[in-house]
């Protein structure tokens, strides 16, 4: 098994890079062995197609797009994330079966509505409609629906924009989706290790929203709130003020 890890020098003593993209270095550690290779990231090439040309099996890091992850999922190299210091230290997280792997992120879920089903949908809420995006919003609409009808309905503040709070917030409440004009891609993956779907690009007045999921008719797309632009709570801006791993 070779394991490849996100690095910032070429030491098997390097601290950890966060990002796959612009990472400095990837480190390969071959489990069973005292193999090490250091590759420098040359980031006018295709990282993906580097991980599998070095025929790696597994990929630790921090921050990775949902575009990388799908197609190094598709390449069979299972993808794990981990907040380390050391490339060594994640290393042996890994090895303790401390790291669990992320899976495809569909951004693009839909809601389809099941006979004697019931969900729970959380929205991000701005006012009467749904706001731009998720981690800024006022406030949550959090909806149980059953039989194709809303049975009830709650408004809760938003408790604060603190990293990777919010999912584990949402799945306390017991929410199985959330629905938002948009998130970072961090968030779509915290929210995908909470086991809650994210619909993103929706807009529009909630209750309208929640009409459309219980007819099985709101369909998602691209996420609406981009690093550099948006539109903020009371007043419109040129730029959103979270970068692309918001969450």
């Amino acid at each position: 098994m070779k394991i490849c890890i996100t690095a910032k020098s070429p030491s098997p003593l390097s601290a950890m890079d966060n990002d796959f993209k612009n990472c400095a270095y990837f480190s390969f550690f071959v489990d069973g062995s005292m193999g090490f290779e250091a590759t420098i990231n040359n980031k006018e090439n295709d990282p993906e197609q580097l991980l599998i040309d070095k025929e790696a099996n597994i990929l630790i890091t921090k921050n990775i797009s949902s575009q990388s992850l799908t197609m190094l999922n598709k390449a069979n190299i299972e993808v794990f994330t981990a907040s380390s210091k050391l490339i060594t230290d994640a290393l042996s997280r890994f090895r303790n079966g401390e790291l669990k792997p992320l899976r495809k992120i569909d951004i693009n879920s839909n809601l389809q509505r099941k006979e004697n089903h019931s969900m729970k949908v959380a929205i991000s809420t701005d006012g009467n409609y749904v706001s731009a995006h998720f981690g800024r919003c006022p406030s949550f609409t959090i909806a149980d629906i059953q039989d194709s009808k809303v049975v009830t309905k709650e408004v809760v503040d938003n408790p604060g924009h603190h990293p990777g709070y919010l999912p584990k917030f949402l799945h306390e409440k017991g929410a199985e989706y959330i629905v938002a004009g948009g998130m970072g891609q961090r968030a779509q993956i915290l929210f995908n290790e909470n086991n809650i779907k994210t619909v993103m690009g929706i807009s529009g007045n909630i209750d309208e929203v929640l009409n459309q999921i219980c007819n099985g008719t709101l369909k998602g797309g691209e996420s609406l709130c981009k690093p550099g632009a948006g539109k903020g709570y009371g007043l419109d801006k040129t730029e959103c003020d979270h970068d692309e791993h918001d969450h």
